[in-house]
């Protein structure tokens, strides 16, 4: 099945290195799990050029992990998730909270109907780190 229709767009690795004149791309599928990951791990706010692009994390810092809290993370991630058009459908699962990292997994459901995108993110509240645990 073609996965032209969700994208290609640049590597955004830890260095961005030319080749020969030119830079690494992703495509498809690769594609839309960066721009997600992008999506998960940009503070809101950050990008003056889109101010509502991103996640404002800093509400939750230093939170108990009750229910309703858990609750609303998990709805935030979903709605910023939900925000990019390649995915039908997006499906969070908060795996731990002890008040200071978060540790959520993302399943996006590609439009074109294939296979589930999987994508694990701890948060470090207490140094606003972020890291991609793992994402296929």
């Amino acid at each position: 099945m073609a996965e032209n229709h969700l994208g290609t767009d640049i590597a955004f690795q830890d260095d961005i290195t030319a080749i020969f004149g030119d830079v690494d791309l992703v495509e498809g599928r690769k594609c839309l799990l960066q721009d997600i990951r992008l999506r998960l791990t940009t503070p809101r706010g950050d990008l003056w050029c889109h101010p509502d692009y991103g996640i404002d994390l800093y509400r939750f810092l230093h939170l108990e992990g009750t229910a309703i809290n858990r609750l609303d993370l998990v709805r935030t991630i979903e709605e910023e998730a939900a925000q990019d058009p390649r995915g039908d459908s997006v499906n969070v699962t908060l795996t731990s909270w002890d008040g200071y990292t978060v540790k959520v997994i993302v399943i996006i459901n590609p439009v074109d109907g294939g296979n589930p995108i999987n994508l694990v993110i701890g948060y470090d509240l207490a140094t606003m780190t972020v890291e991609v645990l793992s994402g296929a």
